[in-house]
């Protein structure tokens, strides 16, 4: 994600990369992953992709891009929330449908991926690269762990 495309998509146009692995896991037991490198988002995913696993590393490019929220959920101010039945909750279950406040819906309006005028500030942003894994715990949950990557 980032990257500006002229020609077909227009001057300034962000395009958010993802990438699908033909893999059980991306690592030891990684099953999606979210980077943020030089303002730039790429999702990666795996086979072991549940119906939440996609739209929670959506919502971490949304967090990365959005210059207001340093990369964190607008709810509890950290990568993830607190409640085990939303979406940005570090441990999903794949068959259940999670919640989605509407703090975090507006939070998706100051992200450069889908704001104009954010994309247009972005020579005075230089957001910190960063990396979300979704992994499998030991007891078969998926849980999230936020590194920065430098």
């Amino acid at each position: 994600m980032g990257e500006n495309y002229e020609g077909e998509f227009g001057a300034g146009t962000h395009i958010v990369k993802i990438y699908y692995m033909n893999l059980d896991t991306l690592g030891p037991t990684a099953v999606g992953k979210c980077y943020q490198i030089n303002n730039h988002i790429h999702i990666v995913v795996s086979n072991w992709l549940g119906i939440n696993i996609l739209a929670h590393e959506f919502g971490h490019a949304f967090y990365y891009s959005n210059p207001y929220l340093n990369g964190n959920d607008p709810i509890s101010r950290a990568p993830h929330n607190t409640d085990p039945n939303n979406l940005m909750y570090p441990s999903s279950e794949l068959k259940k449908e999670k919640n989605i406040e509407q703090a975090q819906r507006e939070a998706v309006q100051n992200s450069y991926l889908v704001n104009a005028t954010v994309a247009a500030q972005l020579q005075y942003y230089m957001f910190p690269n960063r990396s979300i894994d979704i992994d499998i715990g030991e007891n078969g949950k998926l849980k999230c762990e936020a590194s920065r990557i430098m």
